[in-house]
């Protein structure tokens, strides 16, 4: 597999400013020579030349690929191409693996299908939301939205009823319910039980765990799927929950 670049900034202020590059056995950093301080103060034209400088060296070594440190998105927009540069952003992929984390929850706590009780929340009502309504339809016959655009989910409603035959309850946001069994919050990026459990991350066997750096951004540069990998524990903060 080709290595990837993990771009990243300087942990102390630097005289000479160079991007500097950092092997490693599966990945490379590229660190720009500007702390997290300096990026927030110094003229954006500058910070972006030092990006350029430090990806046309990756480029000459090779490297196509690479994803920003958790600290770095505060400055750059991920998901972006640079001089052929593909600079990518995971987030998303956290949705892919939600259906698993309420097959988890149903076996822990033995929810009976299809009588889960299941809530989506999501401020604007996305295909986020529409597809994770599609994947869980038949595991759920009680499915509620919470959401502010009340008139776009009365439209997809009818939509899923007519495809589905599956009754989509409606909520406002300022109506919210602590009657689901499960709550998948689309916003927040996590999914809960009324008993107290949260899932925000997930641990992956073999997909190596980079410091400040996303799991779901080193899939996505690494190609892999939902379906390519093992989970072997879910995760609340810095908590792990173990996968029996």
């Amino acid at each position: 597999m080709n290595k990837f670049a993990v771009i990243t900034r300087s942990q102390r202020q630097k005289f000479f400013k160079k991007p500097t590059i950092t092997e490693y056995d599966n990945y490379v950093t590229l660190e720009l020579p500007y702390t997290i301080e300096q990026m927030r103060t110094i003229d954006e034209r500058k910070l972006y030349k030092s990006l350029s400088k430090g990806i046309n060296k990756l480029q000459r070594s090779g490297i196509s690929r690479a994803i920003f440190t958790n600290t770095l998105k505060e400055i750059f927009d991920s998901n972006i191409k640079l001089q052929n540069f593909r600079v990518v952003d995971g987030t998303m992929m956290f949705f892919d693996f939600v259906p698993k984390m309420v097959e988890f929850f149903c076996k822990k706590y033995e929810f009976i299908r299809p009588n889960i009780k299941l809530g989506i929340r999501e401020e604007n009502f996305s295909f986020i939301s529409q597809n994770l309504i599609e994947q869980l339809c038949y595991d759920s016959k009680f499915i509620s939205i919470e959401t502010t655009e009340i008139i776009s989910s009365k439209r997809y409603a009818r939509f899923l009823l007519d495809k589905f035959g599956i009754m989509l309850n409606i909520r406002d946001t300022e109506n919210t319910s602590d009657n689901n069994d499960i709550v998948i919050d689309v916003d927040n990026f996590c999914v809960y039980t009324l008993n107290g459990d949260c899932i925000d991350g997930i641990e992956i066997e073999g997909v190596q765990t980079i410091e400040d750096a996303e799991i779901f951004d080193v899939m996505m540069c690494c190609g892999l799927s939902a379906n390519d990998v093992l989970v072997t524990s879910w995760k609340n903060d810095d908590k792990f929950i173990d996968i029996v």
